[in-house]
């Protein structure tokens, strides 16, 4: 984008989610940022390559000598940074106190605490507010400040305490300017050697007269480069430009010629698990696998190109076969032979580097990055694979092509993160992914709705599943991802932005005082809305291991107000002391879900506790590792609260072994056996009544488990209003827990 004389441009805020039509994330309007945003200098400071200010990267406000940091009033602020210019702080004696412009030119509209953009260089950023140096012209007692939490820009009195973060200006005496344009009917990115080129649009960066710039362009998906105009010339890749003065390039890409017809795309679908007795994830995943094949089906695969293998062969049409290990290899290596690409959809439980193919086999990150370089040495194209399971970012490393191949790899959540699941698989991950692939957004724009959607519920950075994505080989989720995915299209058809439902207002903020009731609603955009929900996360809720999924949460549906796209609900169960943090979603008629809007109810007394459910693997609560030589001892413990109803207590194990454990159930009223030897074979509740507390107790105490993954679930699911209560724990045993 080329500034006209006397004009200024102003850059895109870089909100890409819209809210509705004709919206700043529809829209994007503006100078395209940097990519990366910033460049850590290496010196404690950092430059913005978008405005070209310079910021200390420590945003800590830290005592520097004689210059006190910390919480400061406005005049104290500007003391703070006069004095560092008097320390020559960093080797600099200009820095200044921000003013609000460039303080909130910082902000990434896509984000919050911190509301920076993603890979930011910045340390000990304080989820507070900032001073600027602009005073408020209404009220001059009071000066802006920008809110590093939330990311929003207001006043404080300038008595006030906040924090600082100062900025100086690059001089740019003597500098020439080099500006990057593309042309062509197809896409692609311009890449300087020094970093401060990376263009998906029209980008500029300063260099001194003695510089020597090396530019790479790179074609994306689908498009080719066909070579270079102004002061680059010629077809190379590459091209070197020495600075003596003001220098542009322009890059052309043109679409590729179409691969041959008889090489379409192809997709397999693998439901893992099974509806084996204790698989509480099977109708969340049945729910997203058929979703998934109605999406391919709308995006022109035909039924012939598509392998859905499931445990409902025979029962589900559409289904060409069972899930086990040998169905997966041959249809991943031998049926695709003849196609271009392939799309790949796999869902059930996981841990670190293994999946749950039923109850007795489990697919390892190893074998199947194997049996996709089988796959890619027989196919023209790509693999896109998207993985929903807990710990499925452990697949990344594994899962990296050859140096030749192209993949597009998503997964649900970090190595090290659950995934969320709730009401049977409908509010998930893969839910909102190929809700947006099915309205024909582009893969990179599905893989952002989809980890804005799951994320925008699940507010403690803790407990977040961070969904990964990785598209340049190199195994890892990082900054450099995207540029494949944010042009690549899951098969054909038109684009129908309007498939997707849009929550347009909603519910604020409630504060209770002792009563138990608050009315939740939403405004939607259409009318052909079949279902909306309101998922209730408690104050200190445990989602227990992260290998075992969250499937359990209070809910509640809410129901249409007359005509008029206003939905209502009244939830009656806000007893505990805390804040409950709240996301509703609105579900249309073709199953697809909308971006939730998310609210809070605090309850300021404690009205009344509800159970807690605790398990622990040898005195620990988080996940263990031992030898099949060490001892293993469970225990439980409940509270009942102050609820008085009768309720099911589940305590399970499901297992992942070479002998075929299977799933085992704590038969409490078999008082033949010990209370630690009362483990038997299936799947039942193991006490049902009154609810009580129960101690401390050890219910296993067990040397020389056979290697493998032990999944214990200790879970309360009450009588009246059918909410659930659970903890689980992970215990792998290995021959070796160091490695």
């Amino acid at each position: 984008m080329i500034a006209l004389a006397g004009t200024i441009n102003l850059p895109q805020t870089g909100q890409t989610m819209t809210y509705a039509t004709g919206d700043d994330g529809a829209s994007q309007v503006g100078v395209a940022w940097s990519n990366p945003r910033f460049k850590d200098n290496g010196d404690q400071t950092v430059t913005d390559r978008l405005t070209g200010l310079v910021w200390t990267k420590d945003g800590g406000t830290p005592t520097i000598g004689i210059c006190a940091g910390g919480w400061l009033t406005w005049k104290m602020a500007l003391t703070y940074v006069d004095c560092l210019n008097i320390v020559n702080y960093l080797g600099y004696s200009d820095w200044r106190l921000p003013n609000k412009e460039e303080l909130f030119s910082l902000l990434d509209r896509r984000t919050y605490n911190p509301p920076l953009p993603s890979g930011h260089p910045f340390t000990n950023v304080i989820s507070d507010t900032y001073w600027s140096s602009t005073t408020w012209a209404y009220n001059t007692s009071s000066a802006w400040y920008v809110n590093m939490l939330r990311g929003n820009m207001n006043m404080s009195d300038k008595t006030g305490a906040l924090y600082v973060l100062p900025v100086r200006s690059e001089k740019a005496d003597n500098l020439v300017n080099l500006l990057i344009s593309k042309a062509g009917t197809g896409s692609g990115t311009v890449k300087s050697s020094d970093g401060k080129i990376d263009c998906g649009d029209a980008c500029t960066a300063k260099y001194t007269p003695d510089a020597s710039v090396t530019l790479t362009a790179t074609a994306s998906s689908g498009s080719t480069f066909d070579g270079w105009g102004r002061d680059c010339t010629g077809v190379s890749s590459t091209c070197t430009l020495e600075m003596t003065n003001n220098l542009g390039a322009t890059a052309t890409f043109n679409k590729a010629a179409p691969p041959p017809t008889n090489n379409a795309d192809k997709a397999i679908i693998v439901a893992g698990g099974g509806p084996y007795k204790g698989n509480d994830l099977w109708e969340a995943t049945k729910t997203n696998t058929d979703l998934a094949y109605n999406t391919l089906r709308i995006r022109n695969f035909t039924a012939d190109n598509i392998y859905y293998l499931s445990e409902e062969e025979g029962v589900n049409p559409i289904v060409k076969g069972n899930a086990t290990r040998e169905n997966i290899k041959n249809v991943i290596t031998t049926w695709p032979k003849d196609a271009n690409d392939i799309i790949i959809f796999m869902i059930d439980h996981g841990e670190e580097g293994s999946f749950k193919i039923n109850e007795k086999e489990t697919l390892s990150a190893k074998e199947l990055g194997d049996w996709f370089n089988t796959l890619q040495n027989k196919i023209t194209g790509m693999i896109v694979f998207v993985y929903e399971a807990c710990e499925s970012g452990s697949f990344l490393p594994y899962l990296k092509p050859p140096s030749d191949k192209k993949r597009i790899i998503i997964t649900s959540s970090r190595f090290d993160r659950e995934s969320y699941l709730p009401i049977q698989g409908t509010v998930s991950f893969s839910n909102f992914f190929w809700s947006r692939i099915n309205s024909g957004a582009k893969v990179w724009k599905a893989f952002d709705y989809a980890k804005d959607g799951i994320t925008m519920h699940q507010s403690d950075n803790k407990t977040q599943q961070l969904p990964q994505i990785d598209d340049n080989g190199d195994g890892i989720y990082n900054q450099k991802d995207g540029i494949i995915a944010s042009d690549y299209h899951i098969g054909t058809g038109s684009l129908s932005a309007g498939s997707v439902p849009t929550i347009t207002d909603g519910s604020g903020n409630q504060k209770l005082n002792g009563g138990t009731s608050a009315t939740l609603w939403i405004d939607t955009d259409t009318s052909k809305i079949k279902k909306v929900l309101a998922i209730i996360r408690p104050p200190g809720f445990n989602s227990g291991s992260t290998s075992e999924p969250v499937t359990d949460m209070p809910y509640i549906e809410l129901t249409e107000i007359g005509n008029n796209k206003r939905y209502e609900g009244t939830y009656s169960r806000f007893t505990e002391k805390g804040t409950y943090e709240i996301a509703v979603f609105a579900i249309n008629d073709e199953g697809y879900i909308s971006l939730p809007k998310t609210t809070q109810v605090t309850q300021t007394v404690q009205v009344s506790a509800n159970p807690i459910a605790e398990i622990t693997a040898n005195d620990n609560t988080d996940d263990i590792c031992i030898t099949p030589a060490d001892t293993l001892k469970i225990d439980v413990k409940l509270a009942k609260g102050d609820k008085i109803v009768d309720a099911e207590l589940w305590l399970y194990v499901t297992t992942v072994t070479a002998v075929n454990l299977g799933t085992w159930y704590y038969d409490y009223y078999d008082v033949s056996r010990p209370l630690d030897q009362r483990w038997t074979p299936g799947y039942k509740v193991t006490h049902q009544g009154s609810l009580f507390d129960l101690p401390r107790t050890t219910v296993l105490s067990y040397t020389g488990l056979p290697k493998g993954s032990y999944t214990f679930v200790f879970k309360v699911k009450t009588t009246e209003d059918k909410e659930s209560y659970s903890d689980s724990i992970l215990v792998n045993v290995k021959d070796n827990c160091g490695n």
